[in-house]
């Protein structure tokens, strides 16, 4: 397990008017310590893009090539025989939020709608002027849902 400590380096402002390099390595080591405690993934590789304003605030803008490991807790038990063995703890399922899934859910409806009129098109069975009146009910309902 990867430790993150942010909490070696030192206070903010100081950093900032030193070492701004290790300022922003501070704010990646937080960032990830926050991902590994919240969400079970070590952050094994980030590129962070930081940009300096007219008043010498530092700002976080970009991260990439960021690779990562799953993180499984471990228990320590014993088994029949008394060794202490390790396993990992069961982790729980991630929770998505209600309207976020319902969306999710609409786009995936919505995708395989589109699939479904591209074969029947490529087979033939849907004329020209039927797409078109279609198209239209469809920008219609869409512009309605908007409003």
């Amino acid at each position: 397990m990867l430790h993150y400590d942010f909490k070696k380096f030192k206070s903010d402002e100081y950093l900032i008017k030193k070492n701004v390099r290790k300022y922003c390595l501070k704010i990646l080591t937080r960032m990830a310590f926050y991902v590994q405690t919240l969400y079970n993934f070590e952050i094994l590789k980030m590129w962070g893009e930081f940009l300096i304003d007219d008043f010498g605030q530092v700002w976080f803008v970009n991260a990439a090539d960021i690779k990562v490991r799953v993180w499984f807790g471990y228990e320590e038990i014993k088994n029949r025989f008394g060794q202490l063995i390790c396993r990992p703890t069961k982790l729980e399922e991630p929770k998505i939020d209600p309207e976020i899934q319902n969306d999710l859910d609409k786009i995936q409806r919505e995708r395989d709608q589109m699939e479904e009129a591209e074969w029947i098109w490529k087979l033939g069975l849907v004329k020209e002027e039927d797409v078109k009146l279609l198209t239209e009910k469809m920008i219609e309902k869409y512009h309605k849902e908007r409003d």
